[in-house]
């Protein structure tokens, strides 16, 4: 019977312990006892004054372009890392995005610049002649292509130029 009781009793003190610290619901808190996410963390009370000169942040890893190409194709989709230096290994494979330092995401097995291809622009085109019937659209939207017997690119990258579906713009 005592064994019993000794076996209940460190089953309820592992069980609320984990309770205690956030972690029947999957959050973890860092000087957070109640986190409103997966991981929140806040500096302690000393350091959360406007007064404080500690430093406070998260330290992405920091590897370099040979280390990230290193990891391979089988990474999770969303790692974050930062790449602190391309002077080692080939901008090719699940490297091939990666021309300099700065953050990167891993999506679609290669891994993206942070940043690259957002825009903040929503739409206005401005429009300039080139010559004849066609056109530089920059930032076009779709009531925009809509000019007929018009040709437009639009370039979407350093390398990339798609072109509008043609099917969508027949007759106009």
């Amino acid at each position: 019977m005592k064994t019993k009781t000794t076996k209940l009793s460190v089953c309820a003190f592992l069980g609320l312990g984990l309770m205690a610290y956030g972690q029947y619901d999957g959050k973890v808190g860092i000087n957070e006892s109640q986190p409103q996410a997966t991981l929140e963390i806040k500096p302690n009370t000393a350091n959360s004054l406007s007064t404080a000169s500690t430093i406070e942040g998260v330290l992405i890893p920091r590897v370099s372009r040979l280390r990230a190409a290193n990891m391979g194709s089988g990474v999770a989709e969303s790692t974050l890392l930062y790449i602190s230096s391309v002077a080692d290994g080939a901008a090719s494979g699940t490297t091939v995005n990666v021309d300099a330092t700065g953050f990167y995401f891993f999506k679609g097995g290669v891994w993206v610049k942070l940043g690259a291809g957002a825009s903040s622009t929503t739409g206005g085109a401005t429009l300039q002649s080139i010559t004849g019937n066609i056109r530089e659209v920059a930032h076009a939207n779709i009531a925009e292509w809509s000019v007929p017997n018009t040709f437009a690119l639009a370039q979407t990258g350093d390398q990339q130029i798609a072109l509008p579906d043609p099917k969508k713009y027949i007759g106009k």
